[in-house]
């Protein structure tokens, strides 16, 4: 940190993290049971190395005039994450030896050895400013913007910029606030701003992916390796972005011994990053993409109580949560995006407009079937031959169409709660 004038500060941070792993191993043949043996002995050798590189250059002025004090913060921040590894293995050793146990070792021919290797790197430049401004310790006012720009997006939407505004009022401070030891301090918040998020993506996310093994016979009957695409590409493929609205109340009573705060939440996330849905016939498999938005929204309330009983602190807080979620925007072209997969042919959690994010989906019941003939009765009535008997749940005809199929699978819960609450006692 370097002090360039009165109040104005400049201050460069650099922090280097290098990992180096190796990983040796061999195994020499052997057999144990008829299910559990190894006619050759094998050996794997790897080697992988991050470096993760960041920089911080910033400059800190600060200032008052009066009643009022300013503070602004003006800088860049680089960050580099870089990945390479190299991976041999082989079977068939010369000689089973702990010196022999390498992949040099491995007698020569490429249907004993395989070797992959590959590297990565993540990149992020961001620009950001600051400025603070408070008037007697009453009126405060801060507004702050980002802008950031990734490697992990095509060219066109590698940057997004990110504003946030809050203000506050320190209403005790004021001079026709009455003096009471009930009411010592009260504070009005507000805030607004964007984040910018892109913790589900993967280098290379956005562009098409080329895979090998499937084989295709040629006119000599000898198979080949083919490549394809796997993955189709995505360069729309932009930010995903929280947007936050907040309103809050600080209440100190009691000369700051008992302490409420209530605030009010409406958090949108906007352009949700996640894997896509296409149609079986395209051959690939979907991309990331901009899924859809979420809405999260809600009250908090927090109560707390701290006091000194000699020479012990305590203080005792309990906090509720009351967030209602929902998906307010999805892919026009789908009714919803199937989520996390459960045994066979099951997808038990979707992504759904008007409905909670990621909520479970599946069959609605309606009783338990008694007896035999109460679930042949109900067959027929479904238009089945098989599938139920004594004991198994009565599926609802969901969609109405006289049969039971996967297209009467529906909303039948949200992972979401309702209410959170804490307790939080501690004491010195």
């Amino acid at each position: 940190e370097v002090k360039l004038m009165e109040g104005l500060f400049f201050t460069s941070r650099v922090g280097l993290d290098n990992e180096f792993r190796k990983f040796h191993n061999w195994t020499p043949a052997y057999f144990f049971t008829v299910t559990s043996q190894a006619n050759q002995s094998t050996v794997e050798q790897s080697s992988w190395n991050n470096t993760l590189f960041q920089w911080e250059n910033f400059v800190n002025y600060n200032t008052s005039f009066g009643k009022s004090n300013i503070s602004a913060v003006l800088g860049t921040s680089m960050f580099s994450f870089n990945n390479s590894y190299v991976l041999g293995a082989g079977s068939g050793l010369i000689k089973e030896a702990e010196n022999f146990g390498f992949i040099e070792s491995v007698q020569p021919g490429p249907e004993f050895t395989t070797a992959s290797g590959g590297a990565s790197a993540v990149n992020l430049l961001s620009y950001f400013g600051r400025v603070a401004y408070d008037y007697d310790g009453k009126y405060l006012l801060s507004v702050v913007m980002r802008r950031d720009g990734s490697s992990l997006l095509a060219d066109g939407n590698k940057w997004g910029t990110f504003p946030s505004v809050s203000a506050g009022w320190v209403v005790s401070r004021e001079s026709f606030f009455p003096k009471s030891s009930t009411i010592n301090f009260l504070k009005l918040r507000a805030s607004w701003g964007q984040n910018g998020s892109l913790a589900n993506l993967s280098p290379g996310a956005w562009k098409s992916a080329i895979g090998f093994g499937n084989a295709y016979p040629d006119g000599d009957g000898n198979l080949n390796i083919a490549a394809e695409p796997t993955i189709l590409s995505n360069p729309e493929l932009t930010w995903e972005t929280a947007e936050q609205v907040d309103f809050g109340v600080d209440l100190g009573m009691f000369d700051d011994r008992v302490g409420v705060t209530v605030d009010y939440f409406n958090k949108q996330t906007i352009n949700l990053l996640n894997t896509g849905v296409i149609p079986n016939f395209v051959g690939n498999n979907a991309p990331v993409v901009n899924l859809g938005d979420i809405s999260n929204k809600g009250w908090e309330f927090e109560l707390s109580y701290r006091n000194r009983f000699g020479d012990l602190n305590l203080e005792v807080a309990g906090n509720i949560t009351m967030i209602d979620n929902e998906v307010t925007a999805l892919d026009e072209n789908l009714n919803f995006a199937p989520g996390a997969g459960v045994g066979v042919g099951w997808t038990a959690t979707a992504f759904e407009a008007g409905l909670p994010a990621w909520y479970f989906r599946g069959y609605q019941t309606d009783g338990i079937l008694q007896s035999e003939s109460e679930a042949m009765d109900y067959m027929t009535q479904m238009g089945l031959t098989e599938g139920f008997s004594a004991g198994d749940p009565k599926v609802v005809d969901v969609n109405g169409d006289g049969t039971i199929s996967p297209d009467d699978q529906t909303f039948i819960g949200s992972p979401h709660p309702d209410m959170i609450y804490v307790l939080r006692v501690a004491a010195d």
